[in-house]
């Protein structure tokens, strides 16, 4: 697993014989350097890389006003607690009945967050409602842009 550096997250989709082939979608500023005041952040261009297996489409958010409320969005998940250096999976408490998403994908979330001390982790978000609720609501979000990814 590599995780691009660049990137602001990727969301892995898994196949679904109905809804979609799998595929991942990652999320990028458009300027070479991180925005450093809000101002700049909320102004921010986004770029989205789809990509499958024998193809891959790119969105900005000028196009697909979408991609920035996906993009914006990120900052409102809770944080993840990591330990440098490391790689860090996490997975939701186990139920027993996992929560379920009525339209059939599912969806990882893979960044890589710097710490306080000024090191990197890699983190892999493995099911967790929130997550798993945020990564579905995000594709669904830019499949208007786009459109379906039919299996």
């Amino acid at each position: 697993m590599q995780i691009d550096p660049a990137a602001l997250i990727t969301i892995r989709v898994a196949e679904d014989r109905i809804y979609t082939q799998a595929h991942s979608i990652t999320i990028s500023p458009a300027a070479k350097a991180w925005p450093r005041s809000p101002a700049a952040r909320d102004s921010q261009d986004w770029i989205a890389v789809r990509g499958w297996e024998g193809g891959s489409q790119t969105i900005t958010s000028q196009a697909c006003p979408a991609l920035r409320t996906v993009a914006l969005s990120v900052g409102d998940l809770a944080a993840v607690p990591v330990s440098p250096p490391s790689l860090r999976v996490v997975e939701g408490e186990t139920l027993p009945i996992p929560p379920t998403i009525k339209d059939g994908f599912d969806t990882t979330l893979e960044f890589r967050t710097l710490n306080a001390d000024g090191s990197e982790t890699d983190v892999i978000l493995k099911r967790g409602v929130e997550y798993q609720t945020w990564g579905h609501r995000a594709v669904s979000a830019l499949i208007a842009c786009w459109g379906p990814l039919k299996p």
